[in-house]
């Protein structure tokens, strides 16, 4: 037991410091909140995930689309500002998914979206 658990801790330590080529940012289909506060944190996220990660490509990505788009153009506006803001790329989601055919409830994304979606990022940045 000893033996994997340092095994284990060793892990860690190891991946810690294994620093990604690429990440990924991307908020849900259910955050609606884009006033200054949020971008203000988001941002920092977004700077934070920089530093641990220095050498790695960043991208944030869109909102996905939603059956009921409340006010998804302004949080996209937010999301490629803040791309602007700290380097990071801005990856647009429009038509990546039909909310009506690709979700289970106009939000969630079946298996036929969550494909329709990787086959989309892979496109995207590639």
């Amino acid at each position: 037991m000893v033996a994997a658990s340092n095994n284990l801790a060793g892990q860690v330590t190891a991946a810690a410091l294994d620093w990604a080529d690429q990440a990924f940012f991307l908020i849900g289909t259910n955050d609606t909140d884009s006033s200054d506060t949020f971008r203000s944190i988001y941002e920092g996220q977004v700077n934070a995930l920089k530093t641990s990660n220095p050498v790695a490509a960043i991208y944030l990505l869109g909102v996905l689309p939603k059956t009921t788009e409340g006010n998804r153009a302004t949080l996209n506006g937010m999301i490629s500002t803040v791309a602007t803001n700290t380097g990071a790329t801005y990856i647009n989601t429009d038509g990546w998914i039909d909310p009506a055919t690709d979700t289970s409830d106009g939000i969630h994304p079946t298996a036929t979206g969550h494909q329709k979606i990787a086959d989309a990022l892979w496109e995207a940045i590639t």
